[in-house]
């Protein structure tokens, strides 16, 4: 799992990349979170509850999708901080920030 910290106009968030089983179609899994002052992500999830992820058939397509997603939810892209953090595992998370769903589609 690798991340990448994204700053958009009203939050700087995260995006968490995932390989997902060789079998899938969909390759990659993005999850979202938004992080606090603190520095502590905060998972972004839907009203009911469901974490936010987006798959896709590559990783490039998940992280592109996930850049849109949030740049509809918090304004422009900001800036892209180079490299990422290699080593989330042990990351603890905040308490979650609930999104509305932007639109429903698959990725291919």
């Amino acid at each position: 799992m690798t991340c990448q910290e994204v700053v958009f106009a009203s939050a700087r968030c995260r995006v968490d990349l995932e390989s997902t089983p060789a079998h899938s179609q969909l390759a990659c899994t993005a999850r979202l979170a938004v992080v606090g002052d603190d520095g502590v992500p905060h998972p972004l999830v839907f009203s009911d509850g469901s974490r936010v992820e987006i798959q896709a058939a590559t990783e490039s397509l998940a992280f592109n999708t996930a850049i849109a997603f949030l740049g509809n939810h918090f304004g422009p892209l900001s800036e892209h901080a180079p490299g990422g953090v290699q080593q989330i595992a042990n990351w603890h998370f905040g308490s979650p920030v609930v999104v509305s769903p932007i639109r429903q589609h698959a990725l291919g």
